[in-house]
């Protein structure tokens, strides 16, 4: 709600399924892609964040293995 309000985002009904709300980028957020990841502009600061699996916000469970 507070992006929304804030401009930040917008929001539409989804076309296939009304129940469902899609969420986007308004068109005054500068995106784009870099070769470390991905950059938002928005006019005052610069959020930056690595891309790949080092940079996901929930690192992945530790995976057990069985004794045998």
């Amino acid at each position: 709600a507070v992006l929304l309000e804030g401009g930040i985002v917008r929001a539409a009904t989804d076309e296939r399924d009304a129940r469902k709300m899609r969420y986007s980028l308004s068109a005054g957020i500068l995106s784009q892609r870099t070769e470390t990841g991905w950059e938002l502009d928005f006019g005052c600061t610069v959020l930056r964040w690595k891309a790949g699996a080092e940079s996901r916000p929930f690192p992945r469970p530790a995976v057990r293995q069985r004794r045998r």
